[in-house]
């Protein structure tokens, strides 16, 4: 049996990817992840720890592209490239 968590982590880190909502989702992904993987190491019965790695791991993707994107953007604006528009 999948492990509620997991699965939810996973299709969060994906959603995050394709939503512009900041750091949101992805750090919600990272916890429920997280979370997922306790308790599959505390309950062997249950699986989907792969599906938890990869929620995390795409929760991260999602928080790195999102610092990159907002530190881009003060960089444009900081540098006055708007200002020839």
């Amino acid at each position: 049996m999948y492990n509620d968590k997991a699965i939810v982590s996973f299709i969060l880190g994906i959603i995050s990817l394709f939503v512009p909502v900041p750091f949101v989702l992805g750090i919600i992904a990272i916890i429920q992840g997280r979370a997922a993987r306790n308790e599959i190491r505390e309950d062997p019965s249950r699986t989907g720890d792969g599906f938890a790695v990869a929620g995390i791991v795409l929760g991260w993707v999602d928080v790195v592209m999102s610092a990159v994107m907002i530190l881009a953007f003060i960089l444009v604006l900081s540098l006055g490239l708007f200002s020839a528009f």
